[in-house]
């Protein structure tokens, strides 16, 4: 992921990811226990690979493996700034519901309208 980002850019990334793990048709039954267990194990990952672990590489790993599970999330951005720095934050929602960040990451970063649209990819 990290090399992907580094010399192709995001949007390339993504539809590499788009392509190598299409979303069904029908999503996969009881779907909500491999959300938590997918979510976990990245989390765990980003443990111990610190400094390589920033939150749109581990996002990107989170949305891509739920995409490899039939699990149709959504790569989520959002921005910020005070008067020292600005700041992007990147995190993964499905249904609504914020996986592996904190649950007031909205109220904390001001999102984009949408998620990242790939159905241009």
């Amino acid at each position: 992921m990290a090399l992907s980002l580094k010399f192709w850019g995001l949007k390339f990334t993504q539809a590499i990811l788009v392509k190598l793990f299409p979303i069904p048709a029908s999503p996969p039954p009881d779907h909500s226990h491999r959300l938590i267990t997918t979510t976990r194990m990245v989390q765990l990952a980003v443990k111990y690979c610190q400094p390589w672990a920033n939150c749109l590489k581990k996002s990107l790993v989170l949305w891509s493996l739920l995409r490899a599970q039939g699990i149709d999330g959504q790569l989520r951005i959002g921005v910020r700034q005070d008067a020292q720095k600005f700041e992007a934050h990147a995190w993964v929602e499905w249904q609504d519901f914020i996986l592996g960040d904190r649950q007031d990451v909205r109220e904390r970063f001001a999102m984009f309208d949408r998620p990242i649209d790939i159905s241009s990819l």
